[in-house]
């Protein structure tokens, strides 16, 4: 006889029903090491005309790689949850960073190398694609991490409300470090990776959406730590694959002289921590004006039903 049991219970008694299951990759996860390595082979190696098209495709590879994993792991996955919300992801993806393309306006403390035979409008339709990868890497990558820790973890006990003094004061700082960088972009340039947090958070957490602060408000930590290693994980990806790619990036920090891993300053590698809590709030905040349900949120604290023996 077989008895349905849910994957946090049989965690609790202290055994993983997942063990037996990473003796086959997915489908989707070979595709995306297959996707990878082609695409990290031609861009290392320079191999023209398609080496300046790379990040694209690595990162989909990435993408479909964790994805599979994840299924295997946890039974369900963000592409498990459906064809259309995953792609959606891809589409908030490319407004996000094309946000903080703006946001690096004032600072410009991240240039493009090998770009200048793009007229404007071919480098806006030449980098949308590569900026689209972004939210769905950093969101598959936490649910990865996400899938070692106990769903209950994810989720709020007590939908506690916050007052009108705290909201009034988490905008008002958020517009205030928003508003800093334009100002005194030399010295206020770090809050480019967490203005966005102050502003968009209060309107998620009163909305009754996934909000980071109304987990921390409830003592749960878990999905914080969780995107932390997300935009961690994919900022060591991000810079290690751009470092012998051209076209690539680099960086102009002021006031940072530190050692450099890849083209990155050490202490900037900080910046993918609140970066991470920047992109899950505003794709709640998008799915919050289209009236959908988060997919992410889904996979971290619903997984499916698996089935033990019962001896």
């Amino acid at each position: 006889m077989q008895q349905e049991v849910t994957r946090e219970q049989t965690w609790q008694q202290g055994e993983s029903p997942l063990t037996p299951r990473w003796a086959v990759l997915p489908r989707t996860s070979v595709l995306g090491l297959l996707l990878v390595a082609l695409a990290w082979v031609v861009s290392w190696g320079q191999l023209q005309p398609f080496s300046q098209f790379y990040f694209f495709p690595i990162w989909i590879g990435y993408i479909l790689f964790v994805d599979g994993v994840v299924l295997k792991r946890r039974g369900t996955s963000l592409l498990d949850q459906g064809t259309g919300q995953f792609v959606a992801l891809f589409a908030i993806s490319a407004v996000c960073w094309w946000v903080f393309e703006g946001l690096n306006l004032p600072v410009q403390n991240w240039l493009y190398h090998g770009v200048s035979q793009y007229t404007s409008v071919e480098f806006t339709a030449f980098a949308t694609l590569p900026f689209s990868t972004v939210l769905p890497a950093v969101l598959e990558t936490a649910t990865l991490v996400g899938s070692f820790v106990p769903a209950a973890r994810y989720r709020v006990l007590a939908n506690a409300q916050p007052s009108r003094h705290l909201v009034t004061g988490l905008v008002v700082l958020g517009v205030s470090t928003f508003l800093a960088p334009w100002i005194w972009p030399k010295v206020m340039y770090p809050f480019v990776w967490s203005s966005l947090i102050f502003v968009v958070e209060p309107i998620n957490w009163l909305s009754g959406r996934p909000s980071i602060f109304r987990l921390m408000r409830s003592g749960r930590i878990a999905m914080l730590c969780t995107l932390f290693a997300g935009g961690i994980t994919c900022g060591f990806f991000w810079e290690m694959w751009n470092y012998y790619s051209y076209p690539k990036w680099s960086y102009v920090l002021p006031g940072i002289t530190a050692p450099k891993l890849f083209e990155m300053p050490l202490p900037g590698y900080l910046g993918y921590l609140p970066f991470s809590v920047e992109l899950y709030a505003a794709y709640n905040a998008v799915l919050l004006l289209t009236r959908r349900t988060s997919s992410f949120e889904r996979v971290m604290q619903l997984p499916r039903r698996v089935q033990v023996q019962e001896t």
